[in-house]
């Protein structure tokens, strides 16, 4: 297996995880999902204080 379908293969691999798989420890939202709602949530406290 050369490496360009390796790295193929992991970049599949990390895109799965990160836009399609929910985690438990993540209150069943996939990793996108989560971090959108973290950000909004900090902006929205950020917006709140000024």
């Amino acid at each position: 297996m050369d490496v360009h379908k390796l790295q193929g293969i992991i970049d599949e691999w990390i895109f799965k995880y990160e836009n399609q798989r929910p985690h438990e420890g993540l209150n069943f939202l996939i990793s996108k999902q989560f971090e959108a709602a973290f950000y909004a949530q900090k902006h929205s406290l950020v917006s709140y204080l000024l």
